[in-house]
């Protein structure tokens, strides 16, 4: 067994990270603000375990630099990094270290730009019958974080042990673009793949010439297609009229041969692009979730859109775990849904009510952080068979701790993120212009200012910059102030959940 009293003289022990099995006990404990693994080498476990911890690269390493092998009466025990080539030895002797497919209907995605609050996202998570996708970055994040989709699953998996969490998991590879990114993320051994298919869409050329049949086939059978809601709704949309057979009060729509068409134009290409996508992965990978996301170009989807989308996949035996459309609205870095918010109800209940009619796929809200006027609705719409994705809105979380409990650093980040303004820009949809913020904080009531939400944007956008600059100071703050960090990124997470 490992002895806590001897390991506490140098290292802090996460109690609640403790696993004891008939072959070996492990725990996470911390040291200079990093983190590793310590586990007991006796009942045979020395022979799978000990002669392949690696350290820096070398095999049968005895502990890291800064830390230690100890023996404790008669059972020795090594403290180690997570490094990859130990999370493959640990995940075939722990199976729950490794990411699975969702079990739920409901699922939710944390993303955690820093790597250091999974602990906290799984505090909230565990409270609500959602499936964890705890490991969520895209390859643009990754860049600005210069991070991997490799050390994203480390820093979650040391974030499950630390939590001492031994229920499934979910690790999404978000927004991939390029096959290098995917196989990068194949690599990893990731178990959600979000195929972004943006780049593709062909919105220049609406022309029937270029369709193939399966396009065709789809525009047959869904011209005049009609779209009912089961859910009985007063209809209070001015431009959205139900269909003229319809007498009652529920959501309708008729599908149209001329937008299902333009659709297919749109869209055959793209759907062409996830399809060799998904099937690159199946090469590799045996279970997987599969999310195609058209929500990131500046089509608003239509119905006629998903019905399009849906169809083609599934008519080339794509069987893909949820879909993530445009919704009509703006879905901004760290503010609530701006827009109406009845057109929004319209949409969100056509849409899951193609779903459910398609084959009963999740309707996925993507840039869904702190969209808390439309959660209850987006709930209903969609009877909880849904995926929800945030990131931005924790590495908030460590930004506002900054401005309560160090100022000098706050501010320090501030004029970062206005040198920076311009630039960061170029990645996001935000609203905000350089003229929009004071150049100094004197005098400025700084608790107060971050709650502005163009401040909260300023900051949202400019993670990559702050992480360039500030990485190690902002890390420092966080580490000595880790309870109380843990403790609002939960919470927040929980404010999402339980609306």
């Amino acid at each position: 067994m490992i002895n806590i009293n001897e390991i506490n003289k140098e290292y802090h022990i996460y109690e609640d990270s403790f696993i004891r099995t008939s072959l070996f006990s492990l725990c996470v404990v911390k040291k200079n603000n990093k983190k590793y693994i310590c586990i007991d080498k006796d009942f045979g476990f020395k022979d799978i375990i000990t002669n392949e911890i690696f350290i820096d690269g070398q095999r049968g390493a005895k502990g890291p630099g800064e830390g230690h092998s100890f023996k404790s009466k008669n059972f020795p025990y090594v403290i180690f990094p997570l490094s990859w080539e130990n999370y493959f030895i640990l995940s075939n002797l722990i199976p729950n270290l490794k990411p699975t497919k969702c079990n739920n209907i409901s699922s939710f995605g944390c993303g955690d730009r820093l790597g250091l609050v999974t602990t906290a996202h799984l505090k909230a998570l565990n409270k609500y019958d959602v499936f964890p996708v705890i490991a969520q970055q895209s390859p643009r994040e990754l860049e600005k974080e210069h991070r991997t989709f490799k050390s994203v699953l480390l820093d979650a998996v040391l974030g499950i042990l630390e939590a001492g969490y031994t229920g499934p998991f979910g690790a999404d590879a978000d927004h991939i673009k390029s096959k290098d990114r995917l196989l990068e993320a194949i690599d990893a051994k990731y178990s959600m793949y979000t195929i972004d298919v943006s780049d593709e869409l062909n919105l220049n050329n609406i022309n029937e010439n270029i369709l193939n049949n399966c396009s065709k086939s789809i525009i047959d059978k869904f011209s005049g297609y009609p779209i009912q809601t089961e859910r009985s709704l007063k209809n209070q949309q001015g431009t959205k009229e139900p269909c003229e057979d319809c007498q009652t009060d529920k959501y309708c729509y008729t599908l149209s041969n001329k937008e299902l068409i333009k659709s297919a134009c749109v869209f055959q290409s793209a759907m062409d692009k996830a399809i060799l996508y998904h099937n690159i992965i199946k090469s590799s990978i045996k279970d997987f979730d599969f999310e195609v996301s058209i929500d990131e170009g500046p089509k608003t989807t239509t119905f006629e859109d998903h019905i399009f989308c849906s169809n083609y996949l599934k008519a080339n035996n794509i069987n893909f775990f949820s879909l993530a459309p445009k919704f009509p609205g703006k879905f901004q870095k760290a503010l609530d849904y701006v827009g109406d918010i009845k057109e929004f109800t319209y949409s969100i209940y056509i849409h899951s009510e193609i779903a459910r009619k398609m084959g009963n796929y999740k309707i996925s809200l993507h840039s869904g952080s702190d969209k808390f006027s439309i959660y209850p609705i987006f709930k209903k719409a969609t009877k909880r068979i849904y995926h929800i994705k945030t990131s931005g809105t924790s590495y908030l979380r460590g930004i506002i701790l900054a401005s309560i409990r160090n100022k000098p650093l706050f501010i320090k980040m501030y004029k970062i993120c206005l040198n920076n303004l311009e630039y960061n820009k170029k990645f996001y949809d935000v609203g905000i212009n350089l003229k929009d913020f004071p150049n100094s904080l004197e005098n400025i009531d700084i608790e107060k200012f971050i709650k502005d939400p163009k401040v909260t944007q300023l900051f949202h956008i400019s993670y990559g910059s702050i992480l360039d600059n500030l990485k190690n100071e902002f890390y420092d703050f966080l580490n000595k102030n880790e309870k109380e960090h843990y403790q609002i990124v939960t919470d927040h997470i929980e404010k999402h959940l339980k609306l």
